[in-house]
């Protein structure tokens, strides 16, 4: 995106579940650079909630 209007912020993502990464990815797309943090024992179950055919 040329004209990204959150180019250059970042944000830390420390959500679970649909609605937190949701707005992390809307985030991501007008320019942001998310840094996703994940509990290394419990992963977040949205990482695979709307995998399709091809995954």
């Amino acid at each position: 995106m040329k004209d990204a209007p959150l180019k250059g912020i970042k944000v830390v993502d420390l959500s679970l579940l649909l609605p937190g990464p949701l707005c992390s990815m809307y985030l991501g797309d007008m320019g942001a650079e998310v840094i996703k943090i994940e509990n290394p024992r419990a992963f977040d179950g949205t990482r695979v909630m709307f995998t399709g055919k091809e995954g």
